[in-house]
């Protein structure tokens, strides 16, 4: 596999891209004769959310930022909008393409249900991402710093708390491989400190490019 790297680090140095998600990660990949895959180049596309923070300080916005699905619990709130919230994203990313996407994704009837019960999508993809890599952290109030959304995460993070009292393998560190079979523990690893609550307590993006999975645990996925 190519270096992760792949020339765009000195770009993420300098742009937020509140749109890491699935559909924007451009993959150029070949076969050999024996069928076997190599991806030969991967980038970032579509950047029309893309944007260079002022003096490098978190975007604090009136309403969410990025793609619902695939956003960080700050890009939810539009509160502190920085580098870490990339990073949740592209850990949310890792899980899914490792064969994880059911825990993540909610599909239309899925979303149709929390609607005639009055719950945003929102709602519940806060609630999940709380309930696999809570507890929720006093970090990521202290860094959203809003009272209206410290409220509804700190419910946010009282269901998800009895949620995973009823089911502790929900916690993603504690996946049974039979939810995503390709994760491997350096997967794992690397994934956990992608997607720590507290923006602060992230990886960051140097710290994932350098993590041993790149050149370990892909080849035994």
């Amino acid at each position: 596999m190519p270096n992760p790297q792949l020339g765009a680090t000195s770009l993420l140095t300098l742009l937020i891209f509140p749109d890491v998600k699935p559909d924007n990660i451009l993959v150029d990949w070949e076969l050999d004769e024996q069928g076997n895959q190599t991806v030969k180049e991967v980038a970032l596309g579509d950047f029309d959310l893309s944007l260079k923070l002022i003096d490098n300080q978190p975007l604090r916005a009136p309403h969410a930022v990025g793609n619902v699905m695939w956003r960080s619990p700050e890009g939810q709130s539009g509160k502190g909008v920085a580098k870490p919230s990339d990073v949740f994203s592209f850990g949310l990313v890792c899980i899914y393409g490792l064969g994880g996407g059911d825990m993540l994704i909610l599909d239309a009837a899925t979303i149709k249900n929390l609607k005639d019960h009055g719950m945003p999508a929102e709602q519940e993809i806060v609630v999940r991402h709380f309930l696999y890599f809570g507890p929720l952290s006093q970090g990521l109030l202290n860094h959203v710093a809003d009272e209206t959304w410290h409220t509804l995460f700190t419910s946010a993070g009282s269901i998800a708390e009895e949620e995973a009292i009823d089911d502790p393998d929900a916690r993603f560190e504690r996946w049974p491989k039979d939810i995503a079979p390709h994760i491997t523990p350096e997967a794992k690893d690397l994934i956990i400190k992608m997607t720590h609550l507290d923006p602060a307590e992230r990886a960051t993006i140097d710290e994932v490019l350098e993590h041993p999975w790149w050149s370990v645990g892909v080849h035994n996925g």
